[in-house]
């Protein structure tokens, strides 16, 4: 009874009627064995012969268009399939017609244009000349921008133009494909050069390359605010553990150092009055005053006794005895203001990177800074009349970005401007946090 069922099926499927001379009809089961004959092997295929191909899958997924594949026999052929589905059965019923038949007529339809055209330019002449330049010049353009688009050459907006308004609405259409495109590439460029604010509209619902751009900004947008994040946090602990070492050799050398060069000093006085007496006084005084100074450039006990203000004032005369330079300081604050501890080192640390920047490489001989509360922040500027310098020189660099860091750490922002020989300029402003206290 099966193998009747069979022949009948068979019997069914090889009939060709519409199918041309390759064309052909079969059945698979969804273990992609063949549940028909072939029409092109002489043994019989059926429960024989494993035809899993793209087609056959497609059917199974339940895709109904048709496409150009491959068949079981690796010929290209026009697949045309569905899917029939019994009780305990689910079998993928194909139609295919090799490719190079269906070109047939196309072909044979070219010849036949081309033959009518041939005979239509030979009796009209110069008339029918200058109606099948009017007619292929254009589609030819747009056959050749088609073909530069077609390898990513979106260099051409010239859209050809002609009198047939079919050929106008091709054109047409051409010309929106490649400004979609060229959306689609600018949009793409500006997420590759770290633009990630950059907007875009999908050109419409099924535009899947437009959706997976937005994606991937998306991603972007998260992992670089991660990155950011942890960048902060580890220049935060960075900066925290070098100020906190600071803090250490700074009372070492204060409390230790110091005060063994003081005892010294002490027992020197007793030595009876030379000459070497004397100069081992005044070296003991100057390794004093070294180890003071030491002590306060890495952390001043002023600073954490009594504020910025009292820092940033002895900064000023410190500097300008020892450079002798003039600085003036404008401190709009009230002089017993305090901060957040955090804001006050930030703030130290700037000056004294811009005062360093402005005498070693500046060659300053005048030096303006400021300090003043606005709108709850507190604005720190820096001006000096040296040489300036340019941004991507190596002896800025380092200097540069600390303070830069410090002022983002903080929730600020710095910013430099400096010209060759028209000396430089520091802004920075800081919020001032709620915890501030008076």
């Amino acid at each position: 009874m099966l193998v009747q069922s069979f022949d009948v099926i068979n019997k069914v499927l090889t009939e060709r009627s519409g199918l041309g001379e390759s064309g052909e009809s079969y059945l698979v089961g969804s273990d992609f064995i063949m549940r028909s004959n072939s029409r092109f092997f002489s043994t019989p295929t059926v429960l024989n012969l494993y035809a899993k191909t793209d087609a056959v899958e497609a059917a199974f997924r339940g895709k109904r268009a048709p496409m150009i594949v491959k068949d079981y026999r690796g010929v290209e052929v026009l697949s045309s399939f569905s899917v029939l589905e019994f009780p305990m059965h689910k079998w993928a019923i194909l139609s295919e017609i090799d490719y190079a038949e269906v070109l047939v007529p196309i072909d044979a339809m070219r010849k036949r244009v081309l033959l009518v055209a041939f005979a239509v330019s030979a009796l009209l002449g110069a008339v029918s000349l200058v109606i099948a330049r009017t007619l292929s010049k254009p589609i030819q353009e747009i056959r050749a921008l088609i073909e530069q688009v077609s390898v990513g050459d979106l260099s051409s907006r010239s859209i050809p133009s002609s009198s047939i308004s079919e050929i106008n609405a091709i054109a047409a259409s051409v010309s929106r494909l490649i400004d979609a495109l060229h959306r689609t590439h600018t949009f793409a460029t500006e997420i590759g050069s770290g633009n990630f604010e950059a907007t875009f509209t999908p050109l419409s619902a099924q535009d899947e390359t437009g959706k997976s751009l937005l994606k991937m900004q998306s991603q972007l947008k998260r992992l670089m605010a991660f990155a950011e994040k942890e960048r902060a946090l580890r220049t935060a602990s960075l900066l925290e553990g070098e100020e906190s070492e600071r803090n250490r050799i700074s009372r070492e050398l204060h409390d230790g150092l110091g005060q063994i060069l003081t005892a010294i000093k002490f027992q020197a006085q007793s030595l009876p009055p030379s000459e070497k007496r004397d100069e081992l006084m005044d070296l003991l005084d100057d390794a004093i005053d070294e180890v003071r100074r030491l002590s306060y450039n890495l952390m001043p006990r002023v600073l954490m006794d009594f504020g910025l203000n009292a820092a940033l004032q002895k900064l000023v005369s410190q500097t300008a005895e020892r450079a002798d330079i003039t600085i003036h300081f404008d401190n709009a604050l009230d002089t017993e203001r305090r901060f957040d501890e955090q804001l006050e080192i930030g703030i130290f640390r700037i000056a004294q990177e811009a005062m360093n920047n402005a005498l070693k490489h500046a060659e300053a001989s005048a030096i303006h800074m400021s300090l003043a509360e606005r709108e709850n922040k507190l604005y720190f500027t820096f001006s000096d009349n040296g040489r300036g310098f340019a941004f991507n020189s190596l002896a800025h660099q380092n200097g540069l970005r600390n303070m830069h860091e410090r002022a983002k750490l903080l929730g600020g922002t710095c910013t430099i401007e400096t010209h060759q020989n028209e000396g430089t300029r520091i802004e920075v402003a800081l919020p001032i946090p709620d915890r501030t206290s008076l």
